[in-house]
């Protein structure tokens, strides 16, 4: 694949509790995690192998992501899939944007896509004991992503689409 305009981001996380137990399977694992750290991955559609091939290919950095987020009538929700290049070995799932109506927009749904998916990557990445791989992330919403990286004080619900050129 070749990418004419990206944006790349690098990271790592390190946390500061106790290494977690793995249980079972990934699904078990995923429900056995605190509310605060499950919340926005309980829903996923697991494959066959427990996401061990998915884990192989954010090793080999071949690994793909994409997520989207909704908002109408005062709710928002976000998905995602995380799959190898071929498209056959993928994980999915959604959820539902926390906070009140008043709370929601375009942006929040769009951003808690993005959240999902780098919850996702991280348990995926425990429970396979991966320690080092990258994964290619689409999202189509540049204006969340820029709003993400710069300092604001608060995303407002009623605020246009802008686009980086526009800010």
């Amino acid at each position: 694949m070749k990418f004419t305009d990206h944006w790349a981001l690098h990271g790592k996380y390190n946390s500061p509790e106790a290494p977690q137990q793995i249980i079972g399977t990934l699904q078990e694992h995923i429900l056995a995690l605190p509310y605060t750290r499950r919340w926005c991955i309980f829903n996923i559609q697991e494959c066959s192998d427990e996401g061990r091939y998915l884990s192989k290919c954010i090793q080999q950095k071949t690994a793909i992501a994409v997520s989207d987020g909704s908002f109408k009538d005062d709710k928002g929700s976000a998905a995602w899939v995380l799959e190898d290049s071929t498209s056959l070995y993928h994980l999915s799932g959604h959820a539902d944007s926390p906070g009140s109506p008043v709370e929601q927009s375009a942006y929040r749904s769009e951003l808690v896509g993005l959240l999902e998916l780098v919850m996702l990557i991280q348990e995926l990445s425990m429970f396979h004991n991966i320690s080092e791989g990258q994964v290619t992330v689409g999202c189509d919403n540049e204006s969340a992503l820029n709003l993400a990286l710069t300092w604001t004080p608060k995303l407002h619900p009623q605020w246009p689409t802008m686009t980086s050129s526009a800010q």
